[in-house]
């Protein structure tokens, strides 16, 4: 720097550099792909999204007119079918329940 004075940029306030990162490839290309994939919900998430959409719908519904609250209890009506097949799905994909459930605190 002359005269002892750090150098300024001649655009104050827009200090940049003009290196840029460079990224190397990935190892494993099949699992950079996977790493993309949307996450699948758990049955608990997928309830919880169900119960939200549900309740909003009644409150929608409430303010609506008429004409349109039919449009709202069919969606109601199509959320809860959803949330019995979810249910079942997670009763046929869940453990036996028969068996007998682990104590974990005498583990």
């Amino acid at each position: 720097a002359a005269g002892g004075k750090p150098d300024t940029s001649m655009h104050p306030g827009r200090d940049f550099n003009m290196g840029a990162p460079v990224l190397g490839a990935p190892v494993d290309w099949e699992q950079a792909i996977k790493n993309l994939e949307p996450v699948p919900e758990t049955f608990s998430q997928q309830r919880e999204r169900i119960l939200s959409n549900i309740k909003s719908m009644k409150e929608m519904m409430a303010d609506a007119p008429e004409e349109e609250k039919s449009t709202f209890a069919a969606g109601i009506e199509a959320e809860v079918k959803f949330l019995q097949k979810l249910n079942e799905e997670e009763e046929t994909e869940g453990a036996d329940a028969s068996a007998p459930v682990k104590d974990i605190e005498a583990a």
